[in-house]
Order: structure tokens, then C-alpha cells, then sequence
């Protein structure tokens, strides 16, 4: 664009080369694209190696559990074959990578406050393993967390209230799926 008069369109209205501003200005405004044929395929590229369909599901219908309390979850469902198992309210996994998903469909508490689940490895909490929603007196919340999670042992997975009162929990699970 011309600079010499219209200074950026400030002073255009007083141009005295409208036409080569004009021009310019068009020139600038509009973006030329040469796009060419497509070229010839190449060549497909050798098969990947297969995937890993290994998951777990695991709940539990209802419970009510006191401040603190393990919530001990069920088998809901896996893949076959699965190298993981729930035994003893836990989800017990091998060393490895996993998607972890873990909450409550719907939870309440008798007074308001912060409803909350907190997932363990081997008893220990994890870092950043709560989930919180707050709860007004009875009324019903839900709640789900997921993280990605590295096994570097054997691992038992829990989950416990850690609401500060007692919890009413529906289909409270723990969903695990081996990555790596």
C-alpha cells in the first residue's frame, strides 16, 4: 500500500494517487495459492505391530462408606484374555502403562460438603488421585477422574471416600485399559 499519502488508510479519503493506492491495496489483500496435481501414490508401508486389547471393569451397585472406607469394587467385565483380576475390592494389574478411569455414577452425603474419591496404588493415595464434586445436602452427584498411570510394579488399585463423612455411593468403578 502506498505510505507516501495514505499513511495506512489513515489519510485515504485525501489521497492523491488513488488509483495506485487502490491497487496496491487490492494487491495486498488477496492471497494467490498455485496448488498442482497430485502426484502418483507411493508405495503402502509395512504392517504395525498388533494392538493390545486388554481392559477391566469393575464396580460395585451400591454402597455406603464411611470416611476413609476402601470401596471394595466387584468384576463388571474384561477382555479376553485379560492379564488383570479383582480380587479382595482391588483391581490388581502387572507393570505397565494404563488409561485409568475411576468415580461414581451418583453419590451423596447427608450434609453439604465436598463429595470424594481418591485412587490408591498398592494402599498409598496417588498424586492428583481425587476427585471432588460438591454436594448439597442429599442431592446426588457424579463423579469421574481419568489419568494415565505408570505401573512400575505390580499394582493393587483402590478406591476410598475421602469425603469427611459418610458417603452414599451408586455403581462406583475403577475402568483400566493396558496401553503398553
Amino acid at each position: 500500500m502506498c505510505n507516501r499519502c495514505c499513511n495506512n488508510y489513515r489519510n485515504f479519503n485525501n489521497c492523491n494517487n488513488f488509483n495506485e493506492c487502490n491497487n496496491l491495496t487490492n494487491n495486498y489483500s488477496r492471497t494467490r495459492v498455485v496448488v498442482g496435481s497430485s502426484g502418483p501414490r507411493g508405495p503402502q508401508g509395512p504392517v504395525g505391530p498388533a494392538g493390545i486389547q486388554d481392559s477391566i471393569y469393575a464396580e460395585l451397585a451400591a454402597f455406603s462408606a464411611t470416611t476413609g472406607a476402601l470401596i471394595p469394587v466387584i468384576l463388571g467385565s474384561s477382555t479376553t484374555p485379560t492379564v488383570s483380576s479383582v480380587t479382595a475390592g482391588a483391581v490388581n494389574i502387572p507393570a505397565g502403562v494404563y488409561l485409568i478411569s475411576y468415580g461414581t455414577s451418583s453419590g451423596s452425603l447427608p450434609a453439604s460438603g465436598q463429595l470424594s474419591l481418591t485412587l490408591n496404588a498398592n494402599g498409598v493415595a496417588l498424586a492428583d488421585g481425587t476427585v471432588t464434586q460438591y454436594a448439597v445436602d442429599t442431592n446426588a452427584v457424579s463423579l469421574e477422574k481419568t489419568i494415565l498411570y505408570n505401573a512400575p510394579v505390580a499394582t493393587a488399585l483402590t478406591i476410598t471416600n475421602t469425603s469427611g463423612q459418610t458417603a452414599t455411593l451408586t455403581y462406583p468403578y475403577i475402568s483400566v485399559t493396558k496401553l503398553q
